[in-house]
């Protein structure tokens, strides 16, 4: 746990009114928390997105920092 991932935000995680299509497709880095069972991930994500931040392993991907920019962004 605490490695740093992206997260795809699939439209289905939205409540019907709240998704459009200019909203991010992946946002991070976010920290795993925690395991739930053989292909799900807790992470930490930003309260504003108001879903469950439970993931499956297909909408998480590795994050690494090349060190270019100063910090960190979002990636779209």
């Amino acid at each position: 746990m605490g490695d740093m991932v992206l997260v795809h935000l699939r439209k289905e995680r939205f409540l019907t009114s709240t998704y459009n299509k200019l909203k991010y497709k992946k946002i991070g880095p976010c920290i795993i928390l925690k395991k739930h069972g053989e292909n799900a991930y807790q992470v930490d994500l930003p309260k504003e997105y108001e879903i469950s931040p439970i993931f499956n392993v297909s909408d998480l991907c590795p994050y690494s920092y090349d060190g270019r920019s100063e910090e960190p962004t979002k990636v779209d």
